[in-house]
Order: C-alpha cells, then sequence, then structure tokens
C-alpha cells in the first residue's frame, strides 16, 4: 500500500517538474530579458528567428494562436466620422470605432480607447473608455479645453489614430500657424503601411477618412515642436496645409510650418514666395524635409499624391531634404539630440547660413539655420531650421532660440 502511494507520489512530482519546466521554457524563448541565462544543454534564448518559430509551432501551438489573434484584432479596427473632414471636424460630429469581434468570447476583442488632445503649450488627456466590439465618440461631450485643442491623437488597442476640429480663423492673431495635416493622411493612413512610396499609382486620399496605423511617424514630432515653438510665440490661429493654397494671408505677419511640411503644391510655395515679397513679413519653416513632393488638391473632398513627382526646388530657390545623401551626422553641441531629417543647403545670394553645428560623414559641415529673402526691397524673410531634431529642440539651445526670437522681433516691430 506504501508502495503504491510512493509511486503516485513519483508521477505526480515528475509531472509537475515537466509542467514547470514546460512553462518556464515557454516564457523565455525570444525574451531578451533571458539572454544571459545559462541552461546545462543550450542556452535557448540563443535559438535564431526560425527555430524559435519551430519550437513555438510544434511544441507550444497556442502561443502561436494568441500572437495571430493579437494581429488580427490589430488589422480589424476601423474608424469611421460623420464629417466631410476628418481634420475639420465639429461639435455635431461622432467617431465610430468597430471591432471584428469572432463568433466566440476573446479577449482581444476588446477595444481600449483613449484621446489625447495637442495644445498649443501641452498634451492633455479628453477620453478613455474601455468597451466591445464598437463604440461610438459624441464630440460635443469633450471639455472646452479638449475643444480647443490643434489636433488629437487617439489609441485603440494598438492603433493610434488622428483627427481634428475645424479652426476658427478670425484674425484675433497676426500670426498664422500652418498644420501638416498631408504627414497624418499619407505616412499614417491606413494598418497595412500603404504609402505612395509602396505603390506604382497615385495615391488618392479621401479627406473624411480617420488616418490609423500602429506607427507614430509625426504626430508626436509635431505635437513637441509646437509646443517648443510656444516658447517665443504665444498667439496664432491655426489652418490646414491644404487649405493654405487657397487662404487669404493678408492681415497675417508671421506664418509656421512647425514640421515635416513635405507636400506643397506650386500654388503653396507661390503663395508664401509672394508673402515675403511684402514688407515685415516672416516665415518660419521648421525640419529637414519640407518643400520636397508635391500634391494636388481635388474639389475639396481628394488629395491626390502623383507617383514620383517631386518639387522643382532650384526652380524655387529653397533647401529641401537631402534625400539621405548625409551619413552619420550629428549635432556638434549635444550628441543626445538626433538631428533626424536634414536639408541640403543651397548656394544662392540671398541665403544666408548661421552655426555651421552638424557633422557628417567625411567632415562634411551643415548650419543649423539660414533666413532666405525673395526681394531685394524688402525686409521679410524665409527662416528655415535645417533639421528636424534641431527644430522641435531649439528653445532648448539658447543661441538658437535668442537668433530666431530676434530675427522675427526685428521684422515684424517696423
Amino acid at each position: 500500500m506504501i508502495k503504491k502511494f510512493n509511486t503516485k507520489i513519483l508521477i505526480l512530482l515528475i509531472i509537475t517538474i515537466i509542467t514547470i519546466f514546460y512553462l518556464f521554457i515557454h516564457s523565455i524563448i525570444g525574451n531578451d530579458k533571458f539572454k544571459n541565462l545559462k541552461i546545462t544543454v543550450r542556452d535557448i534564448s540563443t535559438f535564431d528567428s526560425e527555430q524559435i518559430k519551430l519550437i513555438k509551432r510544434y511544441i507550444f501551438p497556442y502561443k502561436v494562436i494568441s500572437a495571430q489573434q493579437q494581429q488580427i484584432s490589430q488589422f480589424s479596427n476601423i474608424i469611421r466620422t460623420d464629417g466631410n473632414h476628418s481634420f475639420k471636424l465639429n461639435e455635431r460630429n461622432n467617431l465610430y470605432f468597430y471591432n471584428n469581434s469572432s463568433k466566440y468570447p476573446n479577449p482581444y476583442d476588446e477595444i481600449e480607447i483613449e484621446v489625447t488632445g495637442v495644445l498649443k503649450d501641452r498634451e492633455i488627456q479628453c477620453y478613455k473608455i474601455k468597451t466591445n466590439n464598437s463604440h461610438k465618440i459624441k464630440l460635443s461631450e469633450f471639455s472646452q479645453k479638449c475643444k480647443s485643442a490643434i489636433y488629437f491623437i487617439g489609441k485603440m488597442n494598438k492603433n493610434l489614430f488622428y483627427f481634428g476640429f475645424k479652426q476658427e480663423t478670425r484674425n484675433r492673431s497676426k500670426n498664422l500657424l500652418v498644420l501638416p495635416s498631408t504627414a497624418f493622411y499619407l505616412y499614417t493612413n491606413n494598418t497595412f503601411g500603404i504609402t505612395p512610396d509602396t505603390i506604382n499609382e497615385d495615391y488618392i486620399i479621401n479627406l473624411n477618412n480617420i488616418p490609423l496605423n500602429p506607427v507614430d511617424r509625426w504626430a508626436s514630432k509635431i505635437s513637441q515642436s509646437i509646443h517648443n515653438i510656444s516658447n517665443i510665440i504665444k498667439d496664432y490661429e491655426v489652418i490646414l496645409d491644404y487649405e493654405f493654397q487657397n487662404f487669404e494671408l493678408e492681415d497675417y505677419n508671421l506664418i509656421i510650418f512647425p514640421l515635416h511640411q513635405e507636400y506643397v503644391s506650386n500654388e503653396f510655395i507661390e503663395k508664401f514666395q509672394s508673402f515675403l515679397k511684402k514688407k515685415n513679413k516672416v516665415v518660419l519653416s521648421i525640419g529637414g524635409g519640407n518643400f520636397k513632393r508635391d500634391f494636388e488638391l481635388e474639389n475639396d473632398v481628394t488629395i491626390k499624391i502623383k507617383k514620383n513627382k517631386y518639387k522643382d526646388v532650384r526652380y524655387y530657390g529653397l533647401n529641401t531634404h537631402d534625400n539621405g545623401f548625409n551619413k552619420n551626422c550629428s549635432y556638434l553641441d549635444d550628441d543626445k539630440i538626433e538631428v533626424g531629417e536634414i536639408s541640403e543647403p543651397l548656394i544662392n545670394n540671398n541665403i544666408e547660413y548661421f552655426f555651421p553645428k552638424i557633422k557628417c560623414e567625411e567632415g562634411k559641415i551643415i548650419p543649423l539655420l539660414s533666413t532666405q529673402t525673395f526681394d531685394n526691397n524688402s525686409n521679410s524673410k524665409l527662416i528655415h531650421i535645417l533639421s528636424d531634431g534641431i527644430g522641435i529642440n531649439f528653445a532648448k539651445i539658447k543661441y538658437l532660440k535668442s537668433k530666431i526670437a530676434s530675427e522675427i522681433d526685428n521684422i515684424l516691430k517696423n
């Protein structure tokens, strides 16, 4: 009797040990935290990706199924609005969230929604909820402070989405910020990662689409740049970049392109260059990738990006993206600031450069800042920060902040 009892205990102990070992191996596969863990037979944590896939598929199949469910859930998120323009919504509009729930209960069917408003000087939380299958947000329920946001960064499970209220322009300020909404539409428009760079045809965007993508390409950087600008420019009105070419500018003295105004029409460029031919006008342009590609606005409802159509910047005499020509660049005063995209400096008589502080391969030096005139009889200037990283951090660089502020003040005080 005692012998049978001991046998049962032994079997139970063996099963327990095997189970614990199974769960332990399952937990460390592909986990970087266990890279230095030593196992007598072999260090499992150093298996290559194909070996790990085989182990997961045949020994731990439920882990593969779990990962697949998460991936399917990520691509099953859909957001719609009843407004005509996703960045020109009003309080009567709503956002609709849908998740393709399976027939049987699944923890990945749950929707977690969070919305953050980007104000001129900070970000604030405007909405947060956990729900199942589908949901509706009434924009009328947002607080007054949230309704004043320049745009919104939302999160639906692992996907990010973007939208905004229509901004009122009542000429209460002489300053105008142009929000690069095309960057949201073109780089984060869908969960499949399809952009103008990945296709062989013209790219069409409907302006009532809610941009939805798991990768934060420009939204946070644009927010950071806007907050950085508030250190020297406290007040301004806001319009969308695709509105700019048809917008009346005569009541404004300062125009701000806060970051990555990559997509511009001919009318867009000619508009701000004509603006700078008048007296006492300033355009502040931030970022290395501005004025690079062409777009067409059609019937105020769609944007068309023609395949491989770039702006002739030499014709317009503008600095724009270097197309990755300059390698391994760093800011000499602080290598912790990533320079990001960089403009290639043109040699023109009407451009003056300041602060040669970006060093690239083969000893090439690129300036942080340029000023440019378009009329010899005008004191108006295009002030351009030639690097994304420098641009969104210029308020931390005292000599650069001082130079930009003094250039703007000297022109606008006349």
